[in-house]
């Protein structure tokens, strides 16, 4: 069952408290970078195997997209995102097989 955060701190608590199979949310949050979510949930040994799925459209630089190809399980540019692909992402995810690397310039 999904369960729903309006904003980084509380997706963090959320993430620790209920154990989420895998984690979905947009780069760009307010209050709260998204690479400061992702920092917390993988310094943190509770969350760490926790897969990260991201979704953005924000145009990420050389350093933001290794930081991502290091750090989660998926990246999803929103202008590519439908109902079929997210679940295919999904199902990678559960099955250990997703891992989306960003292309580099």
């Amino acid at each position: 069952m999904p369960i729903c955060a309006y904003g980084s701190r509380e997706a963090i608590d959320k993430t620790i408290n209920s154990r989420p199979d895998a984690i979905l949310f947009d780069l760009m949050m307010p209050k709260f970078a998204g690479f400061d979510v992702i920092k917390a949930l993988n310094e943190n040994p509770e969350t760490v195997d926790i897969p990260i799925i991201v979704s953005t459209a924000k145009d990420l630089s050389f350093e933001e997209k290794e930081l991502l190809n290091r750090n989660v399980s998926y990246v999803m540019q929103k202008e590519n995102i439908s109902r079929g692909r997210l679940l295919s992402v999904l199902h990678g995810v559960e099955g250990g097989k997703s891992r989306s690397k960003l292309t580099t310039p």
